[in-house]
């Protein structure tokens, strides 16, 4: 974990964050337009800093007892084929505040018994409309383990706040990272629209955001939320950034 001390809030006051481009690399971002990788470290800080060190944290974890309390244990239930996007607006804008400092906005979610006619297999999908930044998070009615098998233990509650925190990764990166939104390098353009077509942005960012969520919504939240069973990587960097 890394020491608080070592970062103060005032690094943090901001997101998406102010990115301090290399020098070397004479790379000219467009505005709101960050490294993928550098992004997803920042978030990360952000992750492994106590709650006590952001009001808006310590706020989200309160919100989420309380919706536990009440509403959440519907979720406990084993068949969800029932539920629709409304019991979801909660959870979601939990952890908008908790991980994503509220950061990802004009925000959709879609969930019901129609998403699951995609192909066999599929769960979850997030579309990022990259020149506004409207969000679509699309979920199955089951959760990505029962479907796909890949996963044994986790509850159908555990997986599906899995299945909707796997998504917000993708759209926080997707709106605010330069392979995500772009960059003016050509070269990173189109990275960045191989990605979309292919589906595929599991990069190094990608998993190093998703592997401290995972870890600090256990210990935060009592979620044991699998975000990365999987899922291949692959390389979501600008050219020359190591």
């Amino acid at each position: 974990m890394h020491d608080p001390a070592m970062y103060p809030p005032a690094r943090h006051a901001r997101v998406p964050w102010l990115f301090v481009d290399n020098p070397a690399s004479h790379r000219q971002f467009t505005p709101e337009a960050h490294e993928s990788l550098e992004l997803a470290t920042r978030a990360v800080e952000r992750c492994e800093r106590q709650e006590f060190a952001y009001i808006d944290k310590w706020a989200a974890v309160v919100k989420w007892h309380e919706w536990r309390q009440g509403f959440g244990v519907i979720l406990e239930m084993a068949d969800l084929s029932g539920m629709d996007e409304s019991v979801l607006i909660a959870p979601f804008q939990i952890f908008n505040r908790y991980f994503f400092g509220g950061s990802i906005q004009r925000a959709r979610l879609r969930w019901g018994l129609r998403d699951l006619r995609s192909q066999a297999g599929w769960a979850a999908s997030c579309r990022v409309n990259h020149g506004g930044g409207d969000v679509l998070i699309t979920l199955g009615p089951e959760h990505r383990n029962r479907i796909q098998g890949d996963v044994v233990g986790l509850s159908p509650f555990d997986s599906l706040m899995g299945d909707l925190l796997h998504e917000m990764v993708h759209a926080f990166l997707g709106r605010y990272s330069c392979v995500g939104y772009t960059c003016e390098s050509v070269e990173c353009l189109g990275l960045s629209e191989a990605n979309i077509r292919r589906n595929n942005s599991h990069g190094r960012a990608w998993w190093r955001l998703a592997q401290a969520i995972e870890a600090e919504a256990q210990r935060a939240f009592g979620i044991a939320a699998d975000l990365t069973s999987n899922e291949e990587g692959m390389d979501d960097r600008c050219p020359g950034v190591a």
